[in-house]
């Protein structure tokens, strides 16, 4: 294949070398030391110096591109140009929903990429979709096909030029790249780079409000995308269906402690322990109210703010 033919080596290479990472990474846990399901962010003064280089980036190249093609482009071919773009996408999908065992999934897949490859005009109209939730579009990709197989996520990361990831994600992001059918199908170069630029301004452009109004109405950027990515990505992992998380503790009942248990000032009950104090002080804390509706932030600063 023309676009890794001088690198197939040194990708091979990486790729075990990230696929090794992640694998060691099973074990780990995206949760506190208390228990409660959090992002683990041990790279953070790291990260946050890519984030604030990729957001440079953006403010410079991508999203003035992505708003003139928003400006430019009918919503129309705007749209024709995402439904192709996933339907090139759908073979990858195709194989990770088989190797996660997801025959439902699969077969999905299969007749998305048929009916819109051909009906369709090569995808660019979605009429598997259309007025179809049962085949509605939806991405599988190989970071997924590691979490269904049991691979933790690993510590957070921000990869140049990419954004937010983990360990297992960037493992899933490589190997997806060297083994998308589409690469082996269409062995042109000049189609690959094309194909990648699509999808960079066609993501950005589809993203841009809902970007701009988390900049704007999140106390720290940073934290809120790290958050949200953490809870994207346990959603497309559990299909939309995530099981709770433990995002608060649990405490016992107040009935179950008797009158002796209390002190004098009849409010925290005697028994409890230090750690479990500090908890129900926190608890206590006055809440500032929502910034967004739609969003659900990361609470740290707010914290630091109220000690």
């Amino acid at each position: 294949m023309v676009l890794f033919g001088h690198y197939g080596r040194l990708l091979r290479t990486f790729v075990f070398t990230l696929v090794f990472a992640a694998l060691t990474s099973a074990c780990a846990s995206n949760q506190s030391a208390d228990g409660y399901d959090e992002v683990w962010d041990p790279l953070e003064p790291l990260n946050r110096s890519i984030f604030q280089v990729n957001q440079a980036v953006d403010f410079v190249i991508i999203r003035p591109i992505a708003a003139t093609y928003r400006q430019v482009v009918p919503d129309p071919l705007q749209e024709m140009v995402t439904n192709f773009l996933r339907n090139l996408a759908t073979p990858l999908t195709l194989l990770n929903e088989l190797l996660q065992g997801d025959w439902e999934g699969a077969e999905v897949a299969a007749t998305r990429f048929f009916l819109n490859s051909t009906m369709g005009l090569a995808g660019l109209i979605d009429i598997a979709g259309y007025n179809n939730p049962e085949l509605a579009h939806r991405s599988e990709d190989f970071g997924q096909t590691l979490a269904v197989w049991g691979v933790g996520d690993g510590p957070y990361l921000v990869l140049p030029l990419i954004g937010p990831s983990n360990a297992r994600d960037t493992t899933g992001l490589v190997v997806d790249v060297v083994t998308d059918p589409v690469n082996y199908a269409i062995d042109d170069e000049t189609f690959a780079w094309t194909r990648l630029g699509l999808t960079v301004v066609d993501g950005r452009a589809r993203s841009m409000d809902a970007l701009d109004e988390i900049e704007r109405s999140s106390l720290d950027f940073y934290a809120a995308i790290r958050s949200l990515y953490w809870q994207n990505r346990r959603s497309e992992i559990y299909d939309g269906n995530p099981p709770p998380t433990d995002a608060f503790p649990e405490f016992e009942d107040f009935e179950d402690f008797e009158d002796e248990d209390f002190d004098e000032g009849g409010d925290v009950p005697v028994a409890l322990s230090q750690p479990d104090m500090a908890l129900v002080s926190e608890a206590r804390m006055p809440t500032e109210p929502a910034v967004s509706d739609m969003l659900i932030l990361d609470l740290e600063p707010l914290r630091e703010r109220n000690p």
